[in-house]
């Protein structure tokens, strides 16, 4: 079976400076949802169901549409993204590349905060010598994608290759 390739951009409260800067320096990416310590083996639908069902936050019970939103954010995270995958770190006005080098669930510890653990990981390899690309020097079509408002958007794999072989 072919695993198809893709590439992902994550953001969302992950803009926080010192956090993507430890993102970088420890070589992942992270989710929060810190109620749920793995969501290994869980389908879309179990997905849903634990967060539905979270008594710790009851927002997703009441509220629809954010429930779809975090369902389908975790669910690439999880079950759609694959080791070798591109990933963009956006950081103000540059982007750094990497490729993920882990499958979910990531053995590699983040802590964040007041020993809060990150417990939805994926070890990333920063490429490029771990130097940004200013967005203004990237494609419409990316700097576009980079602008939607959510945690986990998919990039054309394609555009995205390109970006990394021409600046390697």
């Amino acid at each position: 079976m072919t695993i198809q390739k893709r590439a992902w951009h994550v953001k969302g409260s992950l803009d926080i400076p010192k956090i993507r800067e430890r993102f970088v320096k420890e070589g992942m990416i992270a989710l929060g949802w810190t109620n749920f310590k793995s969501m290994a083996g869980k389908d879309r639908e179990q997905i849903r169901d634990m967060l539905r069902d979270d008594h710790c936050n009851k927002h997703y019970a009441t509220n629809p549409r954010s429930l779809g939103i975090a369902t389908a954010t975790l669910n690439k995270f999880i079950n759609l993204m694959n080791i070798g995958d591109y990933i963009l770190l956006p950081y103000d006005d540059k982007v750094y590349f990497g490729k993920v080098l882990s499958d979910y669930p990531c053995k590699k510890k983040f802590i964040a905060g007041k020993d809060k653990e990150f417990p939805h990981r994926r070890e990333v390899e920063w490429l490029l010598g771990e130097k940004p690309i200013l967005k203004i020097n990237l494609p419409h079509s990316v700097n576009k994608r980079l602008g939607y408002p959510r945690v986990l958007i998919e990039h054309n794999y394609d555009d995205i290759h390109k970006i990394v072989t021409s600046n390697s």
